[in-house]
């Protein structure tokens, strides 16, 4: 599984597009530090994975999580304030349940719910 993030600079596959290519480049232009490229590859890769909290194993802060979470509780908190905010959030449950109930009505095939 390609690992990607939302992180600047980090929209290619670490991995799978990166890492060939850094090969390739140490197997040509090694020299005295063979293995360069793919390392610095693989560092990025690591910094990235611990900055995005990709395994849920960071808990310092400093991670996607730690900047989210404040936004997160606001946006929460003024959900629960807003009577407009609340309207809309039922009106979408309402409609996406809708939406849930139609495509699991048996005999409903899913070429019938394509737009």
């Amino acid at each position: 599984v390609p690992l990607t993030g939302q992180v600047p600079g980090r929209t290619v596959p670490a991995g799978p597009a990166m890492t060939p290519v850094a090969a390739l480049l140490d197997f040509l232009l090694g020299g005295r530090e063979p293995g360069r490229f793919f390392h610095s590859v693989i560092r990025f890769g690591r910094r990235t994975e611990i900055w995005i909290n990709l395994f849920g194993h960071q808990r310092k802060s400093g991670t996607a999580d730690d900047i989210i979470q404040p936004l997160q509780k606001r946006v929460f908190a003024e959900a629960q304030e807003n009577p407009l905010l609340q309207k809309a959030g039922a009106s979408l449950n309402h409609t996406l349940d809708s939406v849930g109930e139609a495509l699991n009505k048996p005999g409903a095939s899913k070429s019938e719910h394509k737009s």
